[in-house]
């Protein structure tokens, strides 16, 4: 199954948290351990890429080489050209579609008891990534 980079870096930590949940099916947790390992894959690479978009852009201190950072977090660009290309970049990058995991199947009774304290904001994050089953 193909998902958008953007879709994996917004899944990755619910996804993380979902890893120390414990099931009572060993598939389940196997999948799941699986699957974030994938994700971590995936946000290393976007972390990398995104590096390397930042470093061609942005405006570098001229006695450091850092990246100038302006108003606390945000990046600083020659000009109005650099700032539209990098967002374009940026988005491109976001919009990727990888290779990913399949939706993994969990039922309700597969969380053991006292271990299933997912909000509905996490059940929604992992729409499409995890098929909750009553």
């Amino acid at each position: 199954m193909k998902k958008k980079l953007i879709e994996i870096l917004n899944v990755s930590k619910v996804l993380k948290d979902l890893t120390t949940k414990r099931f009572n099916n060993f598939s389940v947790s196997y999948k799941i351990a699986k699957a974030a390992k994938l994700v971590d894959e995936q946000n290393a690479f976007y972390v990398e890429e995104e590096r390397k978009i930042v470093e061609h852009y942005a405006v570098k201190d001229e006695e450091t080489g850092q990246v100038k950072i302006i108003d606390g977090n945000r990046i600083s660009f020659a000009n109005q050209d650099d700032a539209m290309n990098f967002n374009k970049e940026i988005n491109e990058l976001q919009q990727t579609e990888v290779e990913i995991f399949d939706p993994i199947d969990i039922h309700i009774s597969d969380f053991r008891s006292g271990d299933m304290d997912l909000t509905p904001s996490d059940i929604l994050a992992l729409e499409g990534f995890v098929n909750f089953i009553d």
